[in-house]
């Protein structure tokens, strides 16, 4: 409950900064490009949610393929970046994700993979290709990509334990940025992410492997600010 107050409250600081800020702008020449200009910066941080749906297969050591099954998560997402315009309207940069995610509707994956916490700190590379459409407003196409660990807790026999996991993670998708004349910009965009985790957990003596394959869309909304020269 605490993680979803926490996340309104970030959401709701999010949508409210924009109106002080772009409050100021006044009609000015085309700022959009000057922004997204070769040798410009752009930092800014973002939060989001997503549901996700995994495909989950424990294998043991001794016995082969234990089962397969499905899990159902939610994800909270928090992304501060930074990035560099190579050239007019795209950019390279580097990006950590911090996701918080809780399982539920987990079916057939084991009791080791029965009710999970999970936490995941990701840094990778992103780019992005912008599109102005008017003064003050562009469209992008970005992608994204991601590498970490996470520490899981999971429910063994009565007993918590934890896990960790290796990731690697994919995502791409549209987005949309506002500026203001000052070149401060509101943005927000839907992702399709695609990840795969592995870990290993020993039970009783017995060595589970857990692969899972995940599929999720994600909407983010943020802030950013570009400068340079």
């Amino acid at each position: 409950m605490t993680n979803k107050i926490t996340i309104m409250a970030l959401l709701l600081i999010a949508l409210g900064t924009p109106s002080i800020v772009f409050s100021q702008s006044t009609t000015s020449p085309a700022y959009t490009i000057s922004c997204i200009s070769k040798g410009h910066f752009v930092i800014g941080s973002r939060v989001g949610f997503s549901t996700n749906r995994s495909k989950v297969e424990v294998e043991g050591n001794k016995t082969g393929t234990i089962s397969n099954g499905t899990q159902t998560s939610q994800q909270y997402n928090i992304t501060p970046s930074i990035a560099y315009f190579f050239t007019d309207r795209f950019l390279i940069g580097v990006g950590m994700d911090y996701l918080k995610t809780a399982s539920s509707n987990n079916t057939n994956t084991t009791t080791a993979t029965g009710e999970t916490s999970d936490s995941r700190v990701l840094f990778g590379p992103q780019i992005r290709y912008y599109f102005p459409l008017s003064n003050d407003q562009a469209f992008y196409l970005g992608l994204i990509s991601g590498f970490g660990t996470s520490n899981t807790q999971v429910v063994v026999a009565g007993k918590v334990q934890k896990i960790n996991t290796n990731i690697n993670s994919f995502g791409f998708g549209p987005g949309y940025t506002i500026f203001a004349d000052n070149c401060w910009a509101m943005e927000a965009q839907m992702k399709y992410n695609f990840g795969r985790t592995k870990s290993t957990i020993d039970i009783s003596g017995v060595q589970q492997t857990t692969n899972a394959r995940t599929n999720a869309f994600d909407f983010v909304i943020g802030i950013s600010y570009y400068f340079g020269k």
